[in-house]
């Protein structure tokens, strides 16, 4: 116990740990799911008129607007969480609505195990191309890229 109370004492002032959960809940009220499909959709738009600069062709892959969608939902969830965790203290779930709680979950679940058994998925069956080799970029298995 001393050890975590002169951790604490050393990391900053209460000044400084009531600015942080000010700020921290300034954000969580004003982070909405209004808020949130405003710039899904704003970021949507831009990402089809970089599609049209590059392309010449508003034509989206599906997977494309799918990983978009899951990017945005996943950012928005980040940010909420890491607001409630790492900002307020006591964390302020109270300031969380239940749509944003159940989302923010389902997006971390979702990309933390999406993330986990796609690892575990190239490690356990490895990229290879039609003769048997890794690709170029990819190590041999049980070998760390830089080393022999």
């Amino acid at each position: 116990m001393g050890f975590l109370h002169s951790l604490q004492a050393a990391s900053g002032s209460p000044t400084a740990q009531d600015s942080m959960d000010k700020v921290g809940r300034w954000i969580l009220v004003r982070l909405d799911y209004r808020i949130v499909g405003i710039l899904a959709i704003i970021i949507l738009v831009a990402y089809l008129g970089v599609l049209k600069y590059r392309t010449k062709s508003f034509k989206a892959p599906l997977d494309d607007l799918f990983y978009l969608s899951v990017g945005v939902v996943t950012l928005f969830s980040s940010i909420t969480l890491g607001c409630v965790f790492l900002l307020t203290k006591p964390p302020a779930v109270d300031l969380i609505s239940g749509d944003v709680l159940v989302i923010s979950g389902l997006a971390s679940v979702i990309a933390c195990g999406w993330v986990g058994a796609r690892e575990l998925y190239i490690k356990f069956f490895p990229p290879t191309l039609k003769d048997g080799q890794p690709p170029p970029g990819n190590p041999p298995p049980g070998q760390t890229p830089g080393r022999n």
